[in-house]
């Protein structure tokens, strides 16, 4: 099948079964990137990496951020979409490359840092790691945003992404360059609840002729928080303390 075809096909049945946005990056786009996040560290004949992105409901974010009700996100944007629709729709890309003849690995959810030896000098551990947001950016779906977050044009912030690495030699969509989306306005600092967005954009990442950065991001205060605890009322509480 000729390569626009084949990935005009790819893209449909990605969409037909359920994502929202669908990209695609030839592997030079990871010219530079390390060894143990390299797409090949994982299948070793990786030609195109397929990215595909299913929206967060917007209500189910506005009711978490007016302090009033969790369980929308829980099920509808998270379990459903990692444990239900992602894998559907994995599936129904890779058998479509699989029956014509191409070798093609899901990538459901990040891995952490690969264990044991490598299986060759230059490879990466086995169970090698990957970014997600990154694959976004490689595939022309968005930026990397002051946050770290994936920011795409179509559903900013209210992504899940998801990859698949495949044999198959598909055409790769236009970058999106740096600043298209995000603005580095620094809201994302002063408004996070865990304080865990600091800094300025030091952390770099370089794909194709762009170089793409965030602010850090501690991970630990943003843990804390998700899990449930209230910094607002931590700071509330101690001001009282201070002043009796």
């Amino acid at each position: 099948m000729e390569t626009a075809l084949l990935t005009q096909r790819v893209k449909q049945v990605a969409l037909d079964a359920g994502a929202d946005i669908v990209g695609i990056a030839s592997i030079d786009r990871y010219e530079h990137a390390p060894a143990d996040v390299h797409p090949r560290g994982i299948f070793l004949h990786t030609q195109s990496v397929i990215v595909v992105g299913c929206r967060m409901v917007r209500g189910a974010l506005k009711t978490i951020e007016e302090g009033q009700f969790w369980q929308a996100y829980n099920c509808s944007s998270y379990q459903y979409i990692n444990e239900v629709l992602a894998p559907h729709l994995l599936r129904k890309v890779v058998l479509f490359l699989e029956d014509l003849g191409y070798t093609s690995v899901p990538l459901h959810n990040p891995f952490g840092p690969g264990k044991g030896r490598p299986v060759a000098p230059g490879r990466s551990r086995p169970d090698g790691k990957l970014s997600l947001r990154v694959a976004g950016v490689a595939a022309g779906l968005g930026e990397i945003g002051r946050s770290k977050l994936f920011l795409s044009k179509r559903f900013g912030p209210r992504n899940r992404m998801f990859a698949i690495y495949t044999d198959a030699v598909l055409d790769a969509d236009p970058l999106v360059p740096p600043g298209t989306i995000c603005d580095n306005c620094g809201l994302c600092n002063r408004a996070c609840p865990a304080d865990a967005v600091a800094g300025q954009r030091e952390c770099k990442i370089r794909i194709g002729p762009y170089e793409y950065s965030h602010a850090p991001l501690d991970v630990v205060r943003c843990s804390v928080v998700h899990r449930g605890y209230d910094r607002s009322e931590e700071r509330r509480v101690g001001k009282e303390c201070r002043s009796r």
